[in-house]
């Protein structure tokens, strides 16, 4: 019974997940004086919220709708995630077992109409799957941007 009550006090008080607050008896630490450790522990919570704050806005900024370039956006990531692997990290495409894959740097790919690779992305076809199951019409268009203004115009050949 005592471990459940120490399991299900931890934390309560501290905002923080696995804390205990500190001992009961006001401000006073084992000596019976202030507890200089209190005032640091209200300080490094601050900027622990601070930190969060701050990525949390610097998320935003660098949405995929934010209109942001490339780096780390969701958008980024994605592709990372869903075409890096056939395509690779800068588009160059290249032979994935028995597949010629296609370099979105390749002037008939730059030649597309954004519908056109939509379209590709969404449908597939010639040996690239279909990712109307797995992505949103967004995360498409999310990725056509990306590949325009990342991909292409980084590598155009």
């Amino acid at each position: 019974m005592r471990d459940r009550e120490q399991c299900g006090n931890a934390g309560r008080g501290t905002g923080l997940p696995g804390v205990r607050p500190p001992a009961t008896g006001g401000a006073q630490g084992p000596a019976g004086g202030d507890n200089p450790g209190g005032a640091a522990r209200r300080k490094l919570k601050a900027a622990l919220v601070a930190a969060a704050f701050g990525l949390a806005a610097a998320g935003f900024a660098c949405s995929p709708t934010s209109g942001g370039g490339s780096g780390d956006t969701a958008t980024a990531r994605l592709y990372r995630r869903q075409c890096a692997a056939c395509h690779g990290a800068e588009g160059a495409g290249g032979q994935v077992g028995s597949l010629t894959v296609a370099d979105l740097r390749a002037p008939h790919a730059i030649a597309y109409a954004d519908q056109q690779l939509y379209q590709k992305i969404h449908d597939g076809g010639n040996g690239m799957p279909p990712f109307k199951y797995s992505l949103s019409d967004q995360q498409i268009h999310d990725l056509v941007r990306f590949i325009r203004n990342d991909i292409q115009r980084r590598g155009a050949k």
